[in-house]
């Protein structure tokens, strides 16, 4: 388990909307006391009304999309891409679906909590 450190945005060192496009991330959400997660590569990261937001998009027929209904945060987690078990992970992550199994458990990950919010423990930088 790995502790969660608080990273200034302004100092940002990688593109977010290239990383999002072609690296992708997670989007995970809590409800009901289970966890689920996809893979994200529609969003996008700005600055709106003196507040910076994260907005995703989520086809209301993913599993996902339940989660984010019923829950009032979610995180958007980015990975070592280098690393072969992310790809694997993210793999797994974009084609099972959560009703049918606990992709999370089967992709050897590990969800964390930071402020309530779930996150994917072996991402490199969450955005919750």
């Amino acid at each position: 388990m790995h502790v969660f450190q608080p990273y200034p945005i302004e100092s940002l060192e990688f593109n977010v909307f290239t990383r999002l496009k072609d690296d992708w991330g997670t989007i995970t959400a809590e409800a009901d006391g289970k966890v689920n997660t996809m893979t994200a590569s529609w969003g996008t990261v700005g600055y709106l009304w003196n507040k910076n937001v994260v907005v995703i998009y989520v086809r209301r027929s993913r599993y996902t999309h339940e989660f984010l209904e019923k829950s009032e945060f979610f995180s958007l987690s980015f990975f070592d891409m280098t690393n072969k078990e992310n790809r694997m992970a993210l793999k797994i992550f974009g084609s099972v679906s959560g009703r049918n199994e606990d992709k999370i458990a089967g992709a050897h990950f590990h969800v964390n909590h930071k402020k309530n919010i779930p996150f994917l423990d072996e991402a490199n930088f969450v955005f919750l």
